[in-house]
């Protein structure tokens, strides 16, 4: 389970990690994992290092569940019926509406999914992250390297040269010219 996929969501005051394509598409990432390691353990074909890990024993398995990985790929292709789906029942969990998703194409209907609802993931930037160390304003920047940016404003509160850092989440020591 790829904690990417999880969001932070709101209820009754407290901020909780909710998978981000609902309940549903969580199970039936479980399922789709639980397959693999059924596979890996019982299976007659057990992925080998480079081989494809969705072979034809791991796509029947799933498929006789009720999963649609695609071949090679491992995406669901179909939102999950058969097993899976009368157990989703039991449980009273609703599948989501994907019913505007274009029959003809096989595509992954998780990403579809966020996608109709606009809150599928946008490119990747190739901008860098630089912060003021002060006041924490940030700026996003095409180049490589340092940029040397100073902030005038902290500079003008703390009485010295203040240069962004790099946002990368690491700790970086600040020296100042004494």
């Amino acid at each position: 389970m790829n904690a990417e996929h999880y969001i932070d969501e709101s209820q009754d005051d407290k901020t909780l990690k909710v998978w981000g394509f609902g309940q549903w598409a969580q199970l039936e990432t479980l399922l789709h994992e639980q397959v693999h390691l059924w596979q890996q353990n019982f299976g007659l074909d057990p992925v080998k290092p480079g081989k494809p890990y969705h072979n034809k024993e791991f796509v029947d398995k799933s498929e006789s569940f009720g999963l649609h990985p695609m071949p090679g790929v491992g995406c669901h292709t179909r939102l999950a019926d058969g097993v899976f789906a009368f157990l989703m029942h039991e449980l009273g969990i609703e599948p989501p509406d994907i019913s505007r998703k274009p029959d003809d194409i096989n595509i992954d209907w998780f990403k579809w999914f966020l996608d109709s609802l606009g809150k599928g993931r946008k490119g990747t930037s190739t901008l860098h992250k630089w912060t003021c160390p002060e006041c924490g304003l940030n700026a996003r920047i095409g180049i490589k390297g340092n940029p040397e940016i100073r902030h005038e404003p902290c500079e003008q509160k703390t009485g010295h040269t203040v240069f962004f850092i790099q946002a990368d989440g690491l700790t970086h020591t600040i020296y100042k010219a004494e």
